[in-house]
């Protein structure tokens, strides 16, 4: 972060310019243009150079995370009012993603993300009618996520569906279809989340599902990259 002053104008109007680059891989320069040098040394001492510093710091991390998420293609897309759709590239065949996803040894290593959350149960009875469940404890407010579900349809390595309820949230059972399709060694794995309604659908969604699952599809590379 580097910050310059240029000064330019005639005797009756004087203007400060206060320029603000950050420099990573482009550069970019915010211009920031004062009536007088006392307006810009008050700006400066309200902090505004920190400020932005602080700003830009978000957005080049927000930016790292979009060229992740090209790199790995993983997207949510809302084909209707009651779909979600996720997609994720892995660099593993689909039969490590599939036993990733339905071992208890390796579901505990990658569920929830690699953050403040520690899986304290994981229960998978891997047939159909069988049933799974996993509570996620986070240590930050001592709050428990619990999630529960059975098994529909199992087509190993191939496809998956389930029902899926969070225990917290009333009326929130939904039906997921996993489908894992490997070309080249990658697997492309796909999500279909159909909900009972566009308002249950709009909750999952603002509960910061984007985040936590992009963080948590992440853990699952890492365990599939030491399973290979």
């Amino acid at each position: 972060m580097r910050s310059t002053i240029h000064r330019f104008g005639n005797r009756s109007n004087v203007f400060d310019i206060l320029s603000i680059t950050s420099t990573r891989t482009c550069s970019l320069t915010l211009q920031i243009v004062h009536e007088s040098a006392s307006d810009r040394r008050k700006h400066e001492e309200m902090g505004v150079v920190a400020g932005w510093n602080s700003s830009f710091d978000c957005l080049d991390e927000f930016l790292a995370k979009q060229v992740q998420q090209q790199q790995n293609g993983f997207t949510i897309t809302l084909p209707s009012d009651r779909e979600i759709v996720v997609t994720r590239v892995f660099n593993a065949p689909r039969r490590l993603v599939f036993e990733a996803w339905t071992q208890p040894e390796h579901v505990q290593r990658w569920f929830g993300g690699c953050s403040s959350m520690t899986m304290t149960v994981c229960e998978i009875e891997l047939r159909v009618g069988g049933a799974w469940r996993y509570v996620l404890h986070d240590s930050k407010n001592s709050i428990e996520h619990a999630f529960s579900g059975e098994y529909r349809e199992i087509v190993p390595p191939e496809r998956l569906v389930s029902t899926e309820i969070y225990k917290p949230v009333p009326n929130s059972d939904h039906l997921n279809t996993l489908t894992l399709t490997e070309i080249d060694g990658k697997t492309t794995l796909h999500i279909h989340i159909q909900h009972q309604s566009r308002e249950q659908r709009d909750g999952h969604l603002q509960s910061g599902m984007e985040e936590g699952l992009g963080e948590t599809l992440n853990c699952l590379e890492e365990l599939l990259q030491s399973m290979a």
